[in-house]
């Protein structure tokens, strides 16, 4: 999507595809500055609005905006049932994902569903920002399984009311595990409540999964406990 260019729906629209049932594979799609995904109700995504069925080795790049009221992600804004994996996110300087509830820098929501490998990049100037349920990768999980995920943080992740996290916004069930959050020491994660370097809100299970905290005067600061 070039300058200028812009997809709009009420529900549903992808910088690829609004809504698809099936599989998406090697698939990619770049949202130039000036460009942008919008809907005026849910399910923006920089590839996908509404998946309903896998991604694998796909990605999307954002350095325009993909806006939604509520379920934003980078490369999906509504995830429902099904997998993700060795696909990629990239919000870069000027980019936006942007919602009033639960916007993330790869998925907006994941709904169930195991999600592998896979990663999201938040560069210095690109933002996640939310109302609510605002992540570095899914702002809101409910009883999914993500593993061997990152998320690298340069920008800012923001949720204007609460829950803010570096990975996940809000976790309601389900597991994280083997994942990472990587944040450089002039990023920002951000909320008037709840706020974690891997999670803001935590209802389930994290296991070996941990923030690191790049600092510029005292080098790469590895926390062992989720909880910080």
């Amino acid at each position: 999507i070039q300058s200028g260019g812009r997809v709009t729906a009420g529900n549903n629209a992808g910088g690829l595809v609004g809504m698809f049932y099936g599989t998406i594979s090697n698939s990619s799609a770049t949202i130039q500055s000036g460009g942008s995904v919008t809907t005026s109700n849910s399910g923006a995504g920089g590839l996908v609005g509404f998946a309903w069925g896998g991604i694998t080795d796909s990605s999307a790049t954002i350095s325009g905006n993909v806006t939604a009221s509520r379920l934003a992600g980078g490369l999906v804004g509504y995830l429902r049932y099904v997998s993700i994996s060795s696909s990629t996110a990239t919000i870069q300087s000027g980019g936006s994902v942007t919602a009033s509830s639960r916007a993330g820098g790869l998925v907006g929501q994941q709904y169930y569903g195991t999600n592998t490998n896979s990663s999201a990049t938040i560069q210095s100037g690109g933002s996640v920002t939310a109302g609510n349920n605002a992540g570095g990768l899914v702002g809101y999980i409910y009883y999914g399984t993500i593993s061997h995920f990152s998320a690298t943080i340069s920008g800012s992740v923001t949720a204007s009311s609460s829950d803010a996290g570096g990975l996940v916004g809000y976790q309601e069930g389900g597991t994280i595990t083997n994942s990472s959050a990587i944040i450089y020491d002039f990023a920002t994660i951000n909320a008037t409540t709840k706020v974690g370097a891997v999670v803001g809100t935590k209802s389930g299970t994290i296991t070996n999964t941990y923030p690191t905290i790049l600092d510029s005067q005292y080098g790469n600061i590895t926390f062992l406990d989720w909880n910080v």
